[in-house]
């Protein structure tokens, strides 16, 4: 696989939330949804491969989903708003 590590990171500063998740295309949107790793900073992150191009994204947390604040934003064929990030 040609590609790149990224790190993901969701803020979560009122540490309300009990589980995070990232979802994309690159985990079939939930199927494989990926469990991120809770930090002392009310941080979430977790580091993920992806293949060079564009890849749509969201968080999840406690089952709702949430685009990513600090990236470029996409509309899905659903009309929902996505994160995208392009690794080249």
């Amino acid at each position: 696989m040609s590609g790149k590590r990224i790190k993901f990171t969701f803020k979560d500063l009122d540490g309300k939330f009990r589980k995070v998740y990232l979802a994309g295309d690159f985990t079939d949107w939930g199927e494989n949804a990926i469990v991120m790793n809770r930090k002392g900073n009310g941080e979430w992150v977790v580091t993920k491969s992806l293949t060079f191009g564009e890849h749509e994204y969201k968080f999840v947390a406690d089952g709702k989903w949430i685009p990513d604040p600090r990236a470029n934003k996409k509309k899905s064929a659903l009309g929902e708003e996505n994160s995208v990030i392009k690794v080249d």
